[in-house]
C-alpha cells in the first residue's frame, strides 16, 4: 500500500475508477443490437446496400478457435505455398456452411 501511495494520491479511488471502466467495457462488448429495416420499403435501382451479416458468426468462431493463426503458422513453417491459405479456407467453410453442398460446388 506504501509503493501505491507514493504513485497515486488515492490508490483505492484510483482502482475503483479502473474497474468501473473496464465493467463499463465489458458490458459494451456484451451488449446486443438490433437491425431494423422498413418492410415496403424499394431499394433504389443500380445501388448496392446490400449487407451480408450471415457469416459474421462463423468467422467469430473461426477466429475463436484460431484457426487463421494455425494455418498462418503451419504456412510458414513446413510449405512453399505462396497463397494465403487462412483466407483460402475461410472461403471454403464459409461457403460450405452457409450454402451447404459438395466440395466441387464449393470451389
Amino acid at each position: 500500500m506504501d509503493e501505491l501511495t507514493n504513485q497515486y494520491n488515492d490508490p483505492i479511488a484510483h482502482f475503483t475508477e479502473i474497474v468501473k471502466e473496464k465493467n463499463r467495457l465489458a458490458e459494451m462488448e456484451a451488449a446486443e443490437y438490433s437491425i431494423t429495416a422498413r418492410k415496403n420499403q424499394a431499394l433504389e435501382k443500380n445501388t448496392s446496400n446490400r449487407r451480408n451479416y450471415g457469416y459474421m458468426i462463423i468467422m467469430k468462431l473461426y477466429y475463436e478457435l484460431g484457426l487463421d493463426r494455425f494455418l498462418i503458422n503451419r504456412q510458414r513453417r513446413e510449405t512453399k505455398i505462396v497463397h494465403n491459405t487462412s483466407t483460402i479456407m475461410k472461403l471454403l467453410v464459409i461457403s460450405r456452411i452457409l450454402a451447404p453442398g459438395s466440395k466441387k460446388e464449393s470451389f
